[in-house]
């Protein structure tokens, strides 16, 4: 593979993964690790290294893809409306809890146990003081 070929070949890697520098070998294979490299070369062949560009390196210090930004409340409160068991928002309520403290989240969280609460129908239950023909 030519060294033209190679280098576009790291480019594209470069856009992929979060590695810093590359090193390749004459087959197109590319090794995060100088050492493993070395071990895929033949005779007489060497490894080329390619650097990620500093324009890359700066547009990945400035990406904030990978950064987990906190919900709205309001989307939060209208989430907190489509649980479906009162374990899922308690999970959910504590979670908020512990990142901020939003109360009008955290109250829609409670409404939304207070309704799952009231929708629970208890069948068949008894109060245990039944009369039975065995009573000693």
């Amino acid at each position: 593979m030519s060294k033209d070929n190679l280098k576009q070949a790291a480019e594209k890697l470069f856009a992929a993964t979060a590695h810093d520098v590359l090193w390749g070998n004459p087959k197109g294979e590319f090794f995060t690790s100088e050492n493993i490299g070395k071990m895929s070369l033949k005779k007489d062949q060497k490894l080329t290294k390619f650097e990620r560009s500093s324009d890359a390196v700066e547009a990945k210090d400035n990406d904030d893809s990978n950064v987990i930004k906190p919900k709205k409340a309001e989307d939060l409160i209208n989430e907190a409306k489509e649980f479906e068991t009162i374990e899922l928002v308690e999970l959910a309520k504590d979670i908020e809890a512990k990142a901020k403290n939003r109360t009008t989240v955290i109250a829609a969280y409670d409404e939304r146990i207070a309704e799952l609460t009231a929708a629970i129908d208890v069948v068949g239950a008894t109060n245990g003081n039944e009369d039975t023909d065995t009573q000693k």
